[in-house]
């Protein structure tokens, strides 16, 4: 296992796609937090009666909320890497890299586990670096708000979860077609999907509720990229705390075991 995943670490910094998705990331962020940081001085300035209510459509504008602005960018994040997550397995698959691997003498769940990992791998230090810059331009702008040390971490972790739950999903697409275009499709789809159902409580709560709403809200947190938002919203308490926790780690268990199944009853050629 260690000399595979030397093999996949040795491939990770070599790989040109790893990074110009990186540099396209920073370039991203760096924009996404000049413009925050610009719109937060310059409403933080104006005579607005309501203010309150104006600086409230900012994501994250409030200390408390700092992991909506990770959210509300969890698109161009999940489509970015995608990418790379594709260089595991499908960009390897064309030119023969996994058949290589298996004829080596490694086992196939042992191949499998060690392009997952790095998956994961990928997913938490993304996360960790982005949320982390992004917790630090909020801090810029007005500090840590209502929310204690304790509870944003707690609700730090449970984003990650989700965040890990999604990445494997989306490794699973890529083992599933064997094709990058495809993957980063159905990528694409998925955080359009996740945008949708991360914004039902918004759209219920101007309608004013209804049993239309309650149902979608309900569906939508079925899905791992949907309760990003929720979790970012610090809000989740009770039995909707534990219901997170479950579709978390249901959702990166059930995606591993899939994606682990395919791999190991597929003919490599």
């Amino acid at each position: 296992m260690i000399n595979i995943l030397k093999a996949e670490f040795f491939k990770l910094k070599k790989n040109k796609s790893v990074l110009i998705c990186a540099v396209i990331g920073i370039i991203y962020m760096v924009l996404s937090i000049a413009l925050f940081l610009t719109l937060n001085s310059t409403l933080g300035g104006l005579d607005i009666p309501d203010k309150e209510t104006v600086m409230s459509i900012l994501p994250g504008c409030e200390g408390s909320n700092a992991l909506l602005f990770f959210a509300n960018d969890l698109m161009i994040f999940l489509i970015l890497i995608s990418i790379v997550f594709c260089s595991f397995y499908a960009a390897d698959h064309k030119p023969g890299l996994v058949k290589n691997s298996l004829t080596a003498g490694y086992g196939r769940l042992r191949v499998y586990f060690a392009k997952l990992f790095m998956v994961l791998f990928v997913s938490v230090l993304v996360y960790v670096t982005v949320t982390g810059v992004y917790i630090a331009a909020y801090s810029i702008a007005g500090g840590w708000g209502g929310a204690g040390a304790g509870e944003f971490a707690k609700f730090w972790g449970l984003g990650l979860l989700q965040f890990l739950a999604t990445a494997a999903l989306v490794f699973m697409f890529s083992v599933l077609t064997k094709s990058t275009g495809a993957t980063v499709g159905i990528t694409i789809g998925l955080s359009f999907l996740f945008s949708l159902l991360g914004s039902l409580d918004a759209l219920s709560a101007l309608s004013g509720g209804g049993a239309f709403f309650t149902v979608l809200d309900e569906i939508s947190r079925l899905f791992s990229g949907a309760q990003i938002s929720y979790a970012a919203g610090l809000g989740l308490s009770g039995w909707r705390l534990y219901e997170s926790v479950i579709v978390g780690g249901a959702t990166l268990v059930l995606a591993a075991a899939v994606g682990a199944v395919v791999f190991s009853l597929r003919d490599q050629k």
